[in-house]
């Protein structure tokens, strides 16, 4: 998918996790968390500003952990996030990304240096218009319906 579709991947993703988990492990940092979730959503197409081969290894479990393990340090120094839950949010970002990615027609290697099979549903193209716009407006509704209308406690809304 698109910067768009995973961006309203993590949307819907993170509006389910909110529903059915509330808030209780965003540490008081729910704003914080969510900018960084969301900002994750799009991290592993990192590789194309890079210059890399796109779906290397920014698109692999392997790089999942990477993620996470950058992502608990960062969001420690900045807010004091615990480590735990810093890499619970890079991670879970990260592997969205890579299982978003398996339903489009380009194949990559998701269990890299584990096994080298490509994998691919070839189920829409990445940049298929209506399925990126369509995961932007469900997750959009998603998140604002968690956070806005389930009965979350969270302050300054």
């Amino acid at each position: 998918m698109n910067r768009t579709g995973h961006i309203g991947f993590g949307l819907l993703t993170l509006g389910a996790f909110v529903y059915v988990a509330g808030t209780r492990y965003f540490e008081g940092h729910f704003w914080d968390i969510t900018l960084a979730y969301l900002l994750l959503s799009v991290a592993p197409d990192v590789d194309i500003v890079l210059g890399l081969r796109h779906r290397g290894g920014t698109h692999t479990i392997a790089g999942a952990v990477i993620f996470g393990v950058l992502t608990s340090i960062a969001l420690n120094h900045l807010w004091a996030i615990s480590y735990i839950t810093g890499f619970a949010v890079g991670f879970s970002a990260t592997f969205l990304h890579i299982l978003l990615d398996l339903t489009n027609y380009m194949g990559f290697r998701p269990f890299y240096p584990v096994s080298r099979r490509r994998l691919a549903l070839r189920l829409v193209r990445s940049n298929n218009l209506a399925a990126n716009t369509a995961l932007l407006l469900s997750g959009a509704f998603a998140f604002y319906h968690a956070v806005h209308f389930h009965s979350i406690p969270l302050p300054g809304i």
